[in-house]
């Protein structure tokens, strides 16, 4: 009893709330339902409420997570006992029956316990532990900045050679831009990523320029130097199609400003992911028109149907999230196999080239779509998310939920920490890993990981031939990144 009355009234008031919402599944699907649903609500809030004490920190991947979760797993779901038809559970979606309300119950009872483990993991010490010593071995590595201009230069030129050789020629550029992207997506994609790799070196190469004049001091950006070099690797996106790429070519200077120069505010951050999002419909146009036709694009995002939440919310469209979770949590046991860490493999295998492994197996993403989505039709090979929670359900249970969560809130409060000690190393490396870990919500975890790593390889390689981790030389310019990262700042932090 006296160790009861020691427990924040806020953790008595949780472990209620996980009781009842258990016993009622065991009495009443709509009111199992309620509760859970009142559950997600409550955890999703929970965070910003939190930090209303403590004050808002917009480079904090936590928040812009939290939000998309919400969204992916909590208004997603919502729609779907609206009813807005899913086209992933055509099925099995019937929001009367019981069977069909116990599943929504458990999507939202675990995606709620599954985020109060990653928040406790983000409260923990073990995240700002490992955090502050990586953040300070980050930042005593050396930055030359006479090195800068150089190594950006030569990240940009192996970035269009990889560009060239997705396009096939130097002529190439044009049709790979006008042609019908989606095929070039899927099926077309098989056995070249090796090129997209090549690709995010210019990447890598735009952001150590843009870093470099952060790291001017007090002297004015030369703005003619970075936007030309800005544009010039945003059009990469026309050969790609790649959303992601280009969220991977804009986001991070949002957060180099931030950690670097001067803070930015959520609001900030709201309207860059407002305005993004708010372009789905011409994203969606473009891979299907390739880009040679602005009349034939336009007439396809004005006659897009709004007949449902998910045409007229693209964004909402697109995280259909809580109908793989659903989808996993009614066959997974039954007509699927758990796979007991069997989808994570592909980190261990996807770096090996297609063309020395010919029967190398696809990624999971793919393979999901076939286990779990067999009676729908997808249009061909498509890459379907099972989701975060879903995927660490699908490999250990409501255990895999826990401990993955848990672990991930580790690593989300460590790569902050990191960031905020690390100087330009771990600003550049904290650019990349905060868009991993949104873009986590949807799985599946070793696709996302390759996606990481493949930006992490290249800066890592840039960092080392800007002189990070190499020997100091007398007479040459040189600064550790923590103290040009305080220099650029100035002296009011």
């Amino acid at each position: 009893m006296a160790s009861l009355t020691r427990m924040p009234f806020g953790a008595i008031a949780a472990f209620a709330l996980i009781a009842v919402t258990l016993v009622a599944s065991q009495l009443s699907m709509p009111g199992f339902l309620g509760l859970s649903i009142t559950c997600f609500v409550i955890t999703t809030l929970a965070p910003f409420v939190h930090s209303l004490r403590r004050g808002f920190n917009a480079g904090e991947a936590l928040y812009p997570f939290v939000v998309y979760y919400a969204v992916a797993m909590g208004v997603r779901g919502i729609a779907l006992l609206v009813p807005e038809d899913s086209p992933y559970l055509a099925a099995i979606q019937d929001p009367r029956s019981a069977t069909f309300q116990g599943l929504m119950g458990w999507m939202f009872f675990l995606s709620a316990i599954g985020l109060a483990a990653l928040l406790l993991g983000y409260e923990s010490a073990a995240g700002v532990w490992a955090g502050e010593r990586l953040g300070r071995w980050l930042g005593r590595k050396v930055w030359r900045p006479a090195r800068t201009s150089t190594v950006a230069a030569a990240f940009l030129a192996v970035g269009f050679v990889g560009a060239t050789l997705h396009a096939r020629s130097f002529g190439g550029f044009r049709a790979a831009a006008t042609q019908d992207l989606v095929f070039v997506a899927t099926e077309g994609s098989l056995g070249n990523f090796w090129k997209l790799v090549l690709m995010e070196f210019a990447v890598v190469g735009f952001h150590v320029l843009l870093l470099g004049e952060l790291m001017r001091g007090g002297r004015k950006m030369r703005w003619g130097r970075v936007v030309p070099v800005g544009a010039l690797v945003t059009s990469l996106y026309l050969v790609t199609s790649s959303k992601f790429l280009l969220l991977r070519i804009l986001l991070p200077p949002m957060l180099f400003f931030h950690l670097l120069r001067r803070r930015i505010s959520l609001a900030h951050l709201a309207v860059f992911f407002a305005v993004f999002g708010a372009l789905f419909p011409i994203f969606y146009a473009h891979r299907l028109l390739g880009f040679g036709d602005w009349g034939a694009i336009l007439s396809q995002v004005r006659d897009v149907p709004h007949d449902s939440w998910f045409d007229a919310i693209p964004l909402l469209g697109r995280a259909y999230d809580a109908d793989s979770f659903v989808r996993v949590l009614h066959d997974t046991g039954r007509t699927a196999p758990f796979r007991f860490g069997g989808s994570f493999l592909d980190i261990f295998t996807f770096f090996i080239p297609r063309a020395l492994w010919p029967a190398k197996p696809p990624s999971y993403g793919l393979e999901f779509a076939d286990q779990y989505f067999g009676d729908v039709n997808l249009g061909g090979l498509s890459f379907v998310s099972p989701s975060l929670p879903g995927e660490l359900y699908l490999n250990f249970h409501v255990a895999g939920i826990l401990a993955g969560m848990f672990a991930f809130g580790v690593l989300l409060r460590a790569a902050w920490r990191a960031a905020m000690t690390g100087g330009a190393p771990g600003a550049l490396l904290y650019g990349y890993f905060y868009l991993f870990a949104i873009h986590l919500v949807e799985g599946s975890i070793a696709s996302q990981v390759e996606m990481l790593l493949m930006s992490v390889a290249p800066a890592w390689l840039a960092l080392r031939a800007l002189g990070a981790g190499g020997p100091r030389r007398a007479g040459v310019r040189e600064l550790t990144a923590a103290a040009m990262a305080g220099r650029a700042r100035g002296p009011a932090g």
